[in-house]
């Protein structure tokens, strides 16, 4: 099998992209920067010579790069909290979908996955979530850019194109080629972690790998109604609590954990976010990301993994390997992943 895989230099993407050589089938990446991704996967023992260089947002060079290939597996968008990012987020994510969603399909390809997220599902009071839960109601810029392409390809489900769905959760694991923001927030947390409501979903970014090669290894037939080809990848879910004794013991550290009501954090953001209406302020703490943060869902996963024979490795295992490459690279100190 031949897949096109958009997004392949991202850290999803990549490690799709990785599964899918191990099994011995082969890779088109869509990539803006060819140089970059040649060296990331061949420091990682991989040859890769097919590539399409252009712009998620060039959807004609998108489309024609899907020639000859078996399966689509767009996992390419724009990830961010920033609401100052709100129009790049739209045109990124809203603005493509369509015509690749589409585009793939008039190219005869039969086999597609689509990576949307969890917070897509997300909704304030909402404190379940599984595969077959309806679409959120959260409308900042990148939820609501979410929504909309969720909708769009569940419409195509409806009418029977073979198009497969996947929802993750806090995605975290080693080899990032970009430093994705899950793992920037690992980071952070090493500084503090907060005690407040709810909690935190973990996925290791090599087990949503895993269920991806399933999915494209077995696809859903064209012509009957396929909404329900959805599945959430969430992985185990910490109370902030439970999230701070873990990460203390895995590093050896005592780290802060303050007390903080749920009601003041999301006041917070929204104060932040008005101020950046005026001037730029280059700290985490937004609306979305403390909505998420305190009010947080648990979701089931347990259809992919009994699906696919998987168990989604615990935290402890993937948080142990992810802070020691972390260190390994140089964006923390040693100490700090429990290494000295």
């Amino acid at each position: 099998m031949k897949v096109f895989v958009t997004g392949g230099s991202g850290f999803i993407g990549a490690h799709t992209t990785m599964a899918l050589l191990d099994a011995g089938h082969e890779v088109r990446l869509l990539v803006r920067n060819r140089a970059a991704a040649d060296a990331y996967f061949t420091q990682r023992g991989y040859s890769i010579t097919d590539y399409v260089v252009a712009d998620l947002q060039d959807t004609a060079a998108v489309i024609d790069g899907m020639a000859g290939c078996d399966a689509l597996f767009h996992a390419a968008a724009m990830v961010s909290v920033d609401p100052r990012q709100a129009q790049e987020i739209r045109r990124t994510n809203q603005g493509t979908i369509r015509a690749i969603m589409q585009g793939a399909l008039d190219r005869g390809v039969r086999n597609i996955v689509y990576v949307s997220s969890m917070i897509a599902l997300f909704a304030p009071g909402v404190t379940a979530i599984d595969d077959s839960s309806p679409l959120g109601t959260f409308n900042s810029p990148y939820a609501a850019s979410k929504r909309e392409c969720d909708a769009y390809v569940r419409e195509l489900q409806s009418r029977g194109a073979p198009i497969q769905m996947t929802y993750a959760s806090g995605v975290y694991g080693p080899d990032d080629p970009k430093l994705s923001e899950s793992n920037e927030a690992l980071i952070a947390f090493l500084s503090m972690i907060p005690n407040t409501t709810s909690g935190m979903h973990c996925v290791d970014v090599r087990d949503v790998a895993l269920a991806h090669r399933y999915l494209l290894e077995n696809p859903v037939a064209a012509g009957g109604d396929n909404t329900g080809a959805r599945y959430i990848l969430a992985g185990p879910y910490y109370t902030w609590p439970e999230f701070h004794r873990l990460i203390c013991e895995v590093t050896g550290r005592d780290i802060r954990h303050p007390r903080m009501p749920g009601p003041v954090l999301r006041g917070v953001g929204r104060a932040l976010d008005l101020v950046r209406r005026f001037r730029p302020i280059d700290y985490p703490m937004t609306t979305e990301s403390m909505q998420v943060t305190t009010r947080f869902p648990v979701a089931d996963s347990s259809r992919i993994e009994r699906l696919a024979g998987l168990e989604f490795r615990p935290g402890r295992e993937t948080f142990t390997e992810t802070l020691a490459w972390l260190a390994r690279e140089g964006h923390i100190k040693p100490r700090w992943a429990g290494l000295e």
